[in-house]
């Protein structure tokens, strides 16, 4: 396999804390759960109650046992699908659905792993799960790398965000049959859309499961399994109460490359919906004024400080605006400045680490830069 320094930086945001642990071979961590084997025992630490990870130690022991007895596994593929947008809320939804390639099965539980473009949307909740079924422990939240991330594992223009949870059944009357002759919803994903973002006339976000594209192969991380799927064990004779599944994944707007190589695959329109806001449409209209320029600063992503550069035809007041994910003006640099180039410093402050991705663009009375993002380096 081909490794990219962004492997290093996913890799470090999304770890809880201390070393990755290993259970049976396989990794896991999510919402503060590590569980790693001692002998032929297995130890448990996590923040939360012990009784809401029953299912998730099965979950990791079932896994552990794929090819134990020699048997075929179920086969059971995750798709994104109906993407919907709500104008009010800036907020992208999708539904996960499951198909079963063999026989009807029952969702027992499985780990939500999916990467997408932090520079177009922000990952808010899961939800409208089916009855039955929720998250183990708290809301999963994003991990964001650097520009490298995106550019080199996935074909993005900007940082990957990662996510990295799990749910599972919690309640045996309401079990979700996995169809073999149609697809089944069995959660909601949704997504806080940036205000740059709406200058498209279509937005098709790459969302990606962390899978790999040969069958087994595990996820797209060194020693991650990626997305993991168990069913309700139906065999009685085994002390499991889930057994596994060979997973496969439909990738949203995105398809996978060349095994073995970088990136992983590439961004594609495939299913597009419309999210334009007509005013702001109407400012990016004044953005190719003659005369004016607005620079990425550098370097980026930064530590302590970035400068940006920026040209004015006439010597005039200008205002450079700074903003979050959500499109709330964090901070504002306004000033007169000389005809020709100007440059300004821009220094870390402290509510820069409260977004993924930090937004900005250049305004006078006759102009109205296009929007530039720039991230901070992770620690």
């Amino acid at each position: 396999m081909v490794i990219s320094p962004a492997y290093l930086e996913i890799s470090k945001t999304i770890r809880v804390s201390g070393p990755l642990e290993e259970v049976l071979s396989l990794r896991i961590i999510a919402n503060g759960i590590k569980l790693y084997p001692l002998k032929k025992s297995l130890i448990m630490k996590s923040t939360l109650n012990p009784n809401t990870l029953k299912g998730f130690i099965m979950l990791a022991l079932s896994v552990a046992t794929l090819s134990l007895f020699g048997q075929s596994l179920p086969r059971i593929e995750a798709r994104f699908t109906n993407p919907q947008y709500d104008r009010q809320t800036r907020t992208y939804y999708l539904d996960v659905e499951l198909n079963s390639k063999d026989s009807p099965e029952i969702l027992f539980g499985m780990n939500l792993r999916f990467f997408y473009d932090a520079s177009l949307m922000q990952f808010q909740k899961v939800d409208q799960f089916h009855q039955g079924y929720g998250i183990l422990g708290a809301q999963p939240k994003p991990a964001v790398g650097n520009n490298q991330s995106g550019t080199q594992l996935f074909g993005f223009s900007h940082g990957a965000a990662y996510i990295n949870g799990a749910l599972q059944l919690r309640d045996e009357r309401f079990p979700l049959q996995i169809s073999t002759n149609a697809w089944v919803k069995a959660f909601r994903l949704s997504f806080k859309v940036p205000v740059t973002a709406l200058n498209k006339a279509t937005f098709c976000p790459s969302v990606i499961w962390d899978r790999e594209a040969n069958a087994g192969a595990g996820g797209f991380l060194p020693g991650s399994a990626g997305l993991v799927i168990t069913v309700a064990e139906t065999n009685r004779a085994t002390r499991y109460v889930s057994g596994p599944t060979t997973t496969s994944a439909v990738q949203f707007n995105w398809t996978y490359g060349t095994p073995g190589s970088l990136p992983h695959g590439n961004v594609v329109a495939g299913d597009c919906i419309p999210i334009g806001d007509v005013v702001y449409m109407e400012e990016q209209e004044k953005t190719d004024l003659k005369g004016y320029s607005l620079f990425q600063n550098q370097p980026n992503p930064f530590y302590e400080s970035t400068r940006i550069d920026f040209i004015l035809p006439s010597a005039q007041h200008g205002t450079i605006y700074f903003f979050d994910v959500d499109g709330d003006v964090k901070e504002v640099i306004e000033g007169d400045f000389v005809s020709g180039r100007n440059q300004l410093v821009l220094k870390q402050k402290p509510w820069m680490t409260e977004t993924s991705v930090i937004y900005y663009k250049l305004q006078t009375d006759k102009y109205t830069s296009k929007t530039f993002t720039m991230s901070l380096v992770r620690a």
